[in-house]
């Protein structure tokens, strides 16, 4: 009989393309909580070194080139910061602070 593994999802943060492996019922829960399909919260993941970096205003060129993201394996977005935050936030986020 065949040897049974469990695949574990993997999640690409949409401004870095950096991947980290997920647990399915983590995601359930998660998408769940916030009203959201799984695959919107799979679609539009961001890492966490990435949310910090919005969160102190900086804009996405500058965090890809600040944390050294590949830009051949970004994909393009189509959503604002403000949803990305909420998404990718463990409950209450801050507002995004203005760049100057």
């Amino acid at each position: 009989m065949p040897k049974v593994t469990n695949v574990l999802p993997k999640l690409t943060c949409l401004i870095t393309g950096k991947k980290r492996t997920s647990n399915a019922k983590y995601q359930k829960l998660k998408a769940d909580r916030l009203g959201i399909e799984v695959e919107k919260l799979q679609k539009y993941y961001v890492s966490r070194e990435a949310i910090r970096e919005l969160r102190k205003g900086l804009t996405i060129d500058q965090i890809r080139e600040k944390l050294g993201s590949n830009p051949d394996s970004v994909g393009f977005y189509e959503i604002e910061v403000k949803e990305l935050l909420r998404i990718n936030s463990k409950g209450k986020h801050k507002e995004p602070r203005r760049c100057v």
